[in-house]
């Protein structure tokens, strides 16, 4: 993830899950002015916290961050990178062998959305997405996207399994799909500690995606206008036909009236 902000000019990053708290210090100092964290597990609020302490940079979620913001359950897991408010498929134990469920909590949690929106209401210029959350990147990307708050990266990186790992949740082709439906070009990044999860980058270039809007917009009003013209080219020829007709029609009355001023004339001359 430092890649991407070493190789690419970026201003600020949100990133939610797990991998926060390890990578704090290494965005602030890739030289982003703003860093911002949340996770979806209570537990690693008080690392968070202290990476705030530390360095000015960084900015913190004042709770646990969901897709929708409720009361949730956490399954928790002895691979804590795992842990996530979907429950398991029996995929996400083969996947991992030796695994073992430790417990769930119910806790109280922020909709990703507004936590996003409050956070970055006051930054400029480019952003990075980092999105940790196991088999909700999907849930999450969804729920931005409606409140428009995707237009604020110009780069999105997501981890998520190949396979489904939990029920109702989203796979890496998946996400590449929403990803591309949402304006990013994507590609595939290997995790080599983790091959069947890997990362996927999304890359949206906002001049040119303005442009590609405003040359859409242009051929919406160019249609729009061939539209208009084909109409009054229609009416043009129906008023033709229409004059042609009257044209006739006064022809026609010319001839009755000449007709009439004849027999009424002979009429007159006869004694």
């Amino acid at each position: 993830m430092v890649a991407i902000s070493l190789s690419v000019p970026l201003d600020y990053v949100v990133h939610l899950g797990a991998g926060a708290v390890s990578a704090a210090s290494k965005y602030a100092r890739s030289g982003m002015k703003t860093v911002v964290l949340g996770s979806v597990d209570p537990q690693d609020m008080p690392g968070l916290r202290q990476q705030a302490t530390s360095l000015k940079s960084i900015q913190v979620a004042s709770g646990p961050i969901s897709p929708s913001g409720a009361a949730v359950v956490l399954h928790r897991y002895n691979h804590k990178a795992l842990n996530g408010f979907l429950e398991p498929e029996e995929a996400l134990f083969e996947l991992f062998p030796g695994l073992q469920k430790r417990g769930e909590l119910c806790v109280e949690t922020l909709a990703v959305a507004q936590w996003v929106q409050d956070s970055t209401s006051v930054i400029k210029g480019k952003g990075l997405l980092v999105i940790e959350v196991p088999g909700q990147g999907g849930d999450i990307l969804s729920a931005l996207s409606e409140a428009g708050c995707l237009e604020r990266f110009q780069f999105v990186r997501l981890q998520e399994g190949r396979k489904q790992l939990y029920k109702g949740g989203s796979t890496s082709a998946q996400l590449r799909r929403e990803l591309e439906t949402l304006g990013y070009a994507v590609w595939e990044e290997a995790a080599a500690e983790d091959p069947a999860r890997p990362y996927l980058i999304g890359w949206r270039n906002a001049p040119e995606r303005t442009r590609a809007k405003e040359v859409q917009a242009n051929r919406q009003a160019l249609d729009l206008c061939e539209a208009d013209l084909a109409e009054l080219q229609q009416r043009y020829g129906a008023l033709l036909q229409e004059k042609e007709d009257l044209e006739e029609l006064l022809g026609q009355l010319v001839k009755h009236v000449e007709t009439a001023e004849k027999t009424l004339q002979t009429r007159a001359s006869d004694p």
